[in-house]
């Protein structure tokens, strides 16, 4: 049983610097125990001079560390696993280069999403976003918070339970009303990227989540 985090952390504007990943380790060092390394700045050489950087802070840190779309990068570096977005990679491609000991997750913006994640037999999957973000390009449609409680009210309905976080601009303001829609994981990006505290800014989040496993 792969064991999938309810609080996610995603890279923002990684660069190989010293400062960089001394703000990955504060994260870890919180207890945040799932990065999912996320590049579209960086050439491919670079991006595995940072991800194997990031990668052994993880380990150090007994951490699972996923790859964002690079499925080449994530077998390169026998990663936890990879996260696919809709219009990337088939999710049946990337099993078959990973294998099936690996995670995988993709993204979601539906009911619709969600159901063909779970067909395919992903392991998790990104609900949102949430709300505008300028942390992803060709972002999809923002969901905000009334569409999101009915996302979450048709799975109840429907007794569908699969690991879901939700995604897209989230702080830790968003926890408590995503929690009382049903919701029981997060992923953040600018949140601790700009955190002038980050391990006020960690606990803000992990305080309120009732689990760390789905």
């Amino acid at each position: 049983m792969k064991k999938i985090s309810t609080l996610q952390y995603i890279t923002h504007l990684p660069t190989d610097d010293a400062a960089y990943y001394a703000h990955i380790q504060s994260i870890l060092q919180e207890g945040i125990n799932w990065i999912q390394y996320r590049d579209k700045l960086n050439p491919p050489a670079v991006q595995l001079i940072i991800a194997s950087k990031i990668q052994a802070l993880c380990k150090q840190f007994e951490a699972v560390f996923i790859v964002n779309d690079y499925i080449d990068l994530a077998k390169q570096l026998d990663a936890d696993g990879a996260h696919i977005g809709q219009n990337d990679m088939p999710i049946a491609s990337a099993r078959a280069i990973l294998g099936p000991s690996k995670i995988i997750g993709t993204s979601s913006n539906s009911i619709a999403n969600i159901k063909k994640a779970i067909a395919e037999e992903v392991d998790y999957s990104g609900i949102g976003p949430l709300h505008f973000t300028k942390t992803k390009t060709n972002l999809n449609p923002v969901i905000e918070y009334e569409n999101m409680q009915a996302i979450f009210q048709q799975l109840k309905a429907e007794k569908i339970e699969f690991p879901l976080v939700v995604i897209g601009g989230i702080s830790n303001k968003d926890v408590p009303l995503l929690l009382s829609f049903g919701a029981k994981g997060i992923a953040v990006a600018t949140f601790l990227a700009n955190a002038a505290d980050v391990p006020t800014a960690c606990q803000s989040l992990l305080s309120q989540l009732p689990t760390r496993y789905f």
